[in-house]
């Protein structure tokens, strides 16, 4: 007999503003966008678990849950302490573990290829870990039958991902994943203020905005580590710094809610100054060549730039308010060795699909 396969998809996020700052309690722009971790699940008729994770660079795994729902690998699983390995182990000991009962076994395929760049393989950091986590865990729970609300599914998320990561992150990415749309996202206090992370808001009218692969990836854990080293070291500094990026987050935040798509416009290269400053503290390239020739590329064209996340590499977002500027900011840009992305904003009501085939 064929079981019927369980899939589900969610998308991955782009950081507006906030970056840094989120993590010491400021707000942060954060959009859902159309690229996508699939989850596939099939039940196999046995108590034993098989995982393949495409684009991963991981083993295939083979385990079973035991009473308390946690992963035991099987003896024949090639698994060697790997970080992602360990990361999709904690994610399926968070879901099980909250299942009351026996889960029956399932071959489970994850596929993040959209988060690769198709020539290079590099990945672009647009949020895979996070998709991969909520799309798992959508999936996992249909599949044990359990429905998950979307406040549901983000609580869920964050603290699963959280508990792969180390707690590392302030939870951003998992928001968008998990919730879709154009979000507000503030990093909660404490489990009891997880409903409250989040707000939703529409896009200005007149602001446009292109996304930039810088051709290199970069470690966001990396950074963030140079970042929490330089906040043990030098406090005050540290604090000073982190001050001027809350107050910038604080205003651009306020200009998009409002709709004010030329005083949000100001808080973007004033954000970007106050980064290179913490770049230049911790000891980091935020700001690094990639982002500094696409900010002058931008900035002659008319519009205004800024590293997308934690920065080094990875993407950059050049917004504009006006559409002829738009179209010159964006055929400056293919000019150049950088690469546009084609990324759409994945809306709310399309938030996350699950279906049975």
């Amino acid at each position: 007999m064929k079981h019927p396969r369980i899939t589900a998809k969610a998308p991955g996020k782009l950081i507006l503003l906030g970056e840094y700052a989120v993590l010491e309690g400021a707000p942060s722009l954060v959009v859902a966008i159309d690229r996508y971790c699939h989850v596939h699940i099939r039940k196999n008729g046995f108590s034993i678990f098989g995982l393949e994770a495409m684009n991963l660079d991981m083993p295939d795994l083979t385990f079973h849950l035991d009473e308390s729902g946690r992963v035991k690998l099987a003896g024949n699983s090639p698994y060697t302490s790997e970080k992602r390995t360990d990361f999709l182990i904690e994610v399926i000991n968070y879901v099980a573990s909250r299942y009351e009962g026996t889960i029956p076994g399932a071959y489970i395929s994850i596929d993040t290829s959209d988060f690769y760049h198709k020539t290079s393989g590099n990945k672009f950091g647009l949020g895979s870990s996070a998709a991969l986590t909520v799309a798992l865990i959508r999936a996992m729970n249909e599949y044990m039958g359990r429905n998950s609300s979307p406040d549901t599914l983000f609580s869920e998320a964050i603290k699963a991902h959280r508990a792969g990561q180390g707690r590392l992150g302030s939870g951003v990415d998992i928001a968008a994943s998990a919730a879709g749309g154009v979000l507000e996202y503030k990093m909660p206090g404490s489990e009891d203020d997880i409903p409250d992370a989040i707000r939703r808001h529409n896009w200005p009218k007149e602001l446009f905005m292109t996304a930039v692969w810088t051709g290199n990836s970069a470690s966001t854990r990396f950074m963030l580590e140079k970042v929490k080293q330089f906040r043990q070291v030098s406090p005050v500094l540290y604090r000073s710094i982190m001050d001027g990026l809350r107050e910038i987050s604080m205003e651009g935040c306020s200009a998009f809610a409002d709709g004010d798509s030329e005083r949000f416009l100001d808080t973007v290269p004033a954000y970007l100054n106050q980064e290179r400053k913490l770049g230049a503290a911790c000891g980091i390239e935020i700001i690094s060549p990639s982002h500094k020739n696409l900010e002058q590329i931008v900035l002659e064209a008319g519009g205004v730039y800024k590293p997308s996340g934690a920065g080094g590499g990875d993407i950059g977002v050049a917004f504009c308010s006006s559409e002829e500027t738009h179209r010159e900011l964006q055929n400056a840009i293919k000019k150049s060795q950088y690469e546009i992305l084609d990324l759409r904003i994945e809306p709310a009501e399309k938030r996350m699909t699950i279906g049975h085939e």
